[in-house]
This record gives C-alpha cells, sequence and structure tokens, in this order.
C-alpha cells in the first residue's frame, strides 16, 4: 500500500490474502519444495558443456566457488529470517490473542501511520481565517470537490510538506485530512488543482483583501500607522510579450534587465503586509501614489477604519504638489520627506543657522545628532492649495560627512593650484589666457 489512492476493493483483497496467509502459518501447513532444472544453454554453434567449455577457454576457473557460495548465504540467510520470523510468531501465540493488526505489521515489517504534526494548528488557523469560505464565495463551483476545500489542501502541503501538485493526492492520503475533510484523496489530483488554481488567478486580489481583513479583525492589528514603498524584481527569461516585465529605473537594479514592481502597504504593528499591487517596470514611484491612496482609503473603510486615525509614511519620492493636494481630500495623514522644488520651499532651508538649530534638538539628550525647526509648506496644483505643517532637519552626521567630503575636494584643489602656480612661464603656460584656460 505505498500509494494512498488504492481502490477499496483492492485494499480489501490484500487483507484477505494477508488472512490466508496467518491462517497456513497458525495451521502449519507443510511446504513443499519444488526443484527446477536448467537446461544447458547454448550460443550459437559453441557447446557450452563445462569439460568442452574449457577446451575452448582454458583460462575460466573449472568450478566457480565464489558463485556457489554466494548462492548458499543467501539460502541460509532466507532460511534464517524465515526461522526468526516463525520464532517471533510462536511467542506471540503462546502470549495470547495476537492482533490481526500485530501479526500483517510482523509479516510485512510495515505499516501505514497517518501523519499528524502542524495539521491541528494550521488547519484551525485557516479555518479562523475563513479561507474555504472566502474562496467559494468569489470561485463557485457545482463539482464535488469546491476549489476553497482543494485551495485550503495545497495551502497545509505548502506550509508544511511542498510537493509536485501530481503527488499531492499521495501526500493527502498519508495524512489525517483524508479524514478530517470526509474526501477520497483521489479527488486531489493534478488536474482538478488546475482547474482551482486556473479559477483562482483572476480573484487573487479580492480573495486577499477579505482573508487580510479578517485576519486583522481576529488579532485586532492596529491600523494607525501605515509604511507604503515599492520595490523592484528583476526577471530573466523572454518576456517580451509580458504587460508587466519592462525596462525601468528603479534602486539598486541594472536599467538593461526587465523588471516589474511591487506596490506594499505595511502595517507597524507586527510588519504585517496589508495591501499590495503590481506596476510595469517602468512605472515611477511616483505616479503610484494616487492610486494607492484610493485603494487604501477603500481598504480602510472596509476594515471600519477612520481615515484620519491612519498615518501614512513614505519616503521623498512619494510627495508633490498633486499628491499634497490629494491627502487633504482624502482626508489621510501622511509623514514623508520633501525634494524642495519650489523658489518659497527653498527658501525655507537657510533662515536658521547652526547656532538657533542646536537650541532645539529633536531627541533630547547628552549627544543630540538632530535639531529641527518646525514650518508651514504651501502646495499649489490646477488651482487648489494646501499648507501642511513641515519640519526643516539638521543632520549632524550628514553635514559632518559633507563636511569632510568638501574639505578633501578644497585640498586635492589646493594642491592642483600649487602645481599650476609652479608651472607658470614654462612652455604652453606663458600666456594669461592660457593659466586660465
Amino acid at each position: 500500500m505505498d500509494s494512498a489512492t488504492v481502490p477499496t476493493g483492492k485494499q480489501l483483497l490484500m487483507w484477505v490474502v494477508w488472512g490466508i496467509v496467518v491462517l497456513v502459518s497458525l495451521l502449519g501447513a507443510s511446504r513443499s519444495t519444488v526443484t527446477f532444472t536448467e537446461p544447458p544453454a547454448s550460443v550459437l554453434a559453441v557447446n557450452t558443456k563445462r569439460e568442452d567449455r574449457w577446451k575452448l577457454f582454458p583460462w575460466l576457473p573449472r568450478w566457480r566457488w565464489k558463485k556457489s557460495a554466494l548462492r548458499e548465504y543467501r539460502r541460509w540467510k532466507e532460511s534464517y529470517q524465515r526461522a526468526r520470523r516463525n520464532a517471533r510468531m510462536a511467542r506471540l501465540l503462546l502470549q495470547g490473542a495476537v492482533p490481526l493488526a500485530r501479526i500483517v505489521e510482523g509479516l510485512t515489517l510495515r505499516q501505514v501511520h497517518y501523519q499528524l504534526g502542524a495539521l491541528p494548528v494550521l488547519y484551525a488557523l485557516l479555518e479562523t481565517l475563513q479561507v474555504r469560505q472566502i474562496i467559494n464565495r468569489h470561485c463557485p463551483t457545482r463539482r464535488e470537490v469546491d476549489h476553497g476545500t482543494i485551495a485550503l489542501v495545497l495551502v497545509l502541503n505548502r506550509l508544511m510538506f511542498p510537493l509536485p501538485i501530481y503527488r499531492v493526492a499521495d501526500w493527502v492520503g498519508r495524512t489525517v485530512l483524508e479524514s478530517m475533510l470526509g474526501i477520497d484523496a483521489s479527488k486531489f489530483n493534478d488536474d482538478r488543482i488546475g482547474r482551482t488554481l486556473d479559477a483562482l488567478a483572476p480573484n487573487l486580489e479580492a480573495i486577499w483583501l477579505e482573508v487580510s481583513a479578517v485576519a486583522l479583525r481576529q488579532a485586532q492589528v492596529d491600523l494607525s500607522v501605515v509604511f507604503y514603498d515599492l520595490t523592484a524584481f528583476i526577471v530573466h527569461g523572454r518576456y517580451e510579450k509580458s504587460k508587466l516585465m519592462d525596462f525601468g529605473f528603479a534602486h539598486n537594479t541594472p536599467s538593461n534587465k526587465r523588471k516589474f514592481k511591487l506596490a506594499l502597504n505595511t502595517l507597524k504593528d507586527g510588519n504585517i503586509p496589508g495591501l499590495w499591487q503590481i506596476w510595469k517596470g517602468r512605472t515611477a514611484d511616483q505616479a503610484t501614489v494616487q492610486q494607492n491612496m484610493d485603494n487604501l482609503s477603500r481598504w480602510l473603510h472596509m476594515n471600519r477604519r477612520s481615515l484620519s486615525d491612519t498615518l501614512v509614511v513614505g519616503d521623498r519620492a512619494m510627495l508633490s504638489a498633486k499628491i499634497a493636494v490629494t491627502y487633504d481630500q482624502l482626508n489621510l495623514r501622511y509623514l514623508s520627506g520633501l525634494r524642495p522644488a519650489t523658489k518659497e520651499q527653498k527658501e525655507l532651508l537657510p533662515i536658521w543657522d547652526d547656532e538657533t538649530f542646536e537650541k532645539h534638538p529633536i531627541v533630547s539628550g547628552e549627544n543630540p545628532q538632530y535639531w529641527g525647526r518646525s514650518c508651514r509648506v504651501r502646495f499649489e496644483y490646477d488651482g487648489r492649495r494646501a499648507t501642511h505643517k513641515g519640519l526643516v532637519v539638521l543632520s549632524g552626521p550628514l553635514r559632518d560627512q559633507f563636511r569632510k567630503s568638501r574639505e578633501e575636494k578644497l585640498e586635492a584643489l589646493e594642491k592642483k593650484l600649487s602645481a599650476l602656480r609652479e608651472s607658470i612661464g614654462k612652455p604652453r603656460l606663458r600666456s594669461k589666457k592660457a593659466v586660465q584656460r
């Protein structure tokens, strides 16, 4: 019974055969030995009798003692193992009634055991998240086994013991899932799993949103802070006809490779990915913020969360005048860096000197590293205006790095000027125009 998908009738027949074997062994049926005589073999016109063969091939030994010794050893070993099995069975019989399962195990030296592992915990978790019900709501079917059950088994297999889909049915038969679900393991064949994956493909995003909403509700995850950013994935292969794989710019990725981008909203509480979306490889980060705000507002409403209670955190590539005005329209709070683009924004930087900054550390302590001064930042886009609270930050480590870099460049420039000063008056540097050049 190596395969878990053996029909029930064949399994019953195997048990009947083993029962007959047990009865025969208990009754002590006599065993008869039949000896078969192998006819002499001949190859073409060569006589293979021992005496003639030795004359034709004198280098062959007259008596193949190694082969005979191996045959005798195997016969002795088989007799010894048979004697041990009979002795073990006799001891069991002398002890009293012997269960049939014990007899079969002793004869076959192997018994099928159902695997348990983490299945009770994972199965209960997926049922708590209502994975099966949500999938069946988005992917209804009239088949005997619904898509939700197939997906549930596939998720459990991926979490516990990932296998190719054509081996999932055998894995189900070796676990307690067959009895828990009340479905024969043969129903989880690769064709059935393939049809379920085809049905899930166009509904993955909607299914994920509902499952994540149930998880956030059950675990009471805090949605007050959401981090938004994009990351790029390089792909290899032939993707000329793909709508997503494309050339584009992304940090720390080569520009001559096709890629796609993943926009991810991660919750501060537990670092849980709450909302995601796939973009083309050439899509700019700033171009995704508008749609992400719309999706995020709908997602927060679905999770019964007020938009004004959520803070969206992003980097400076996620902010512009258009985005800032849209944040006001949706009543979403945000925290982001700003690249000064207008004259008014650039004039905010040199207002305070270092002494004024050092009186206002952001984090108090003996050796503060960052200082800040609050300000008001004005945005204007398409006739709409917005005024947001800003903070001009003086970074101590960044300032020291810039000062060191500037000193190194000035020192290198001073060396070049000294070399030029010594070369004045020599050939090719005798005129003022040549020196200036």
